[in-house]
This record gives C-alpha cells, structure tokens and sequence, in this order.
C-alpha cells in the first residue's frame, strides 16, 4: 500500500490537518511508527506518545487533542 494522505483522507472520510502529498506506507502504534506510517490514538492512556511519535499521520477523534507540527485524519 502506497497512499498520500489526500488520498487517504477521501477513502476514509476524515478531515486532513497537514500534508496532504505526505505518503503512507504501513501502519504501525505510536511507538514505533516512522514517518511514513500511519498510527491511531483511541485510548487516553496514550496521549502522552502524541508528542514523541514519528508517525507520518495520526488517527483520532474530534475530542482528542492534537500536537502541532504533526498530521492527523480526524474521523467525523
């Protein structure tokens, strides 16, 4: 799999906040995931990886809170 997160964002319908040329290749969690993985963050006992992964995009919710400096697809 090879997507950008445009692509991703419209297969998904999420809302992008980033780069929408960045590109996905695999998934992986938040602490191990590179910068060309996606990663999601669903439980709050989480939220502390926020700051440190180097996921190329990160899943979540409206709530959750967000890093800037990071991409995210916000499911709706």
């Amino acid at each position: 799999m090879q997507k950008t997160l445009k692509e991703l964002s419209q297969l998904l319908d999420c809302t992008l906040v980033g780069d929408p040329q960045h590109v996905i290749t695999g998934i992986e969690d938040l602490e191990s995931a590179g910068s060309s993985e996606a990663s999601f963050l669903s439980n709050p006992r989480y939220l502390s990886l926020l700051g440190t992964t180097r996921a190329g995009v990160i899943c979540i919710d409206q709530e959750s809170p967000r890093t800037t400096g990071k991409n995210y697809l916000i499911s709706t």
